[in-house]
């Protein structure tokens, strides 16, 4: 809908006028800030990886650029699971010796990153047949916000192992030279 100004209007009304003028200068910026993440996907600094990530299918552009910049060196992260916990993904529970309680999803998480990573794995769904196996299998006994969050889950192991998968590969081809 991006170009498109809404054409009816109230007569007269200075409202109006002030509301188009909104929405031009709120498109404006939204072109902007897509410009500058293309010019920074495009920089031999983050070309390779950013590749990578849209190897992965439901990732594009945008998703891949937040990874990037929000997830930071995947060494950080010891394990996948120790990224799903980072973005949120990891359900909480409380235990006892005799009692283990799931309490759902992490209060505390990264909500921009997970938000990303639940539309990703919806696109994802669409594109990819075990994602969608998986979410169809799923979405049969819970309900398909909770069925989603479980493709999200698969949806960033496959990112963990891509980004490892390329550090390890940029590792190996520049100490070979």
């Amino acid at each position: 809908m991006a170009g498109k100004r809404p054409t009816c209007r109230p007569l007269g009304s200075a409202a109006w006028l002030a509301l188009l003028a909104d929405y031009d200068a709120g498109t404006l910026r939204v072109e902007q800030h897509s410009q500058l993440i293309r010019s920074l996907a495009h920089d031999p600094r983050n070309i390779n990886r950013v590749r990578t990530l849209m190897s992965v299918r439901g990732i594009g552009m945008t998703t891949a650029m937040v990874l990037l910049t929000e997830i930071g060196p995947i060494e950080r992260f010891r394990s996948a699971d120790a990224l799903a916990s980072f973005v949120g993904l990891i359900p909480c529970e409380r235990s006892s010796s005799e009692h283990i309680v799931s309490l759902g999803m992490q209060r505390r998480c990264h909500a921009a990153l997970r938000s990303h990573l639940v539309e990703a794995a919806w696109v994802a769904i669409r594109h990819d047949a075990h994602l969608r196996q998986v979410y169809s299998h799923h979405v049969r006994s819970k309900p398909a916000q909770k069925a989603i969050i479980v493709v999200a889950r698969k949806l960033l192991n496959r990112i963990y192992h891509e980004l490892k998968k390329e550090k390890h590969s940029r590792l190996s081809t520049s100490t070979s030279c």
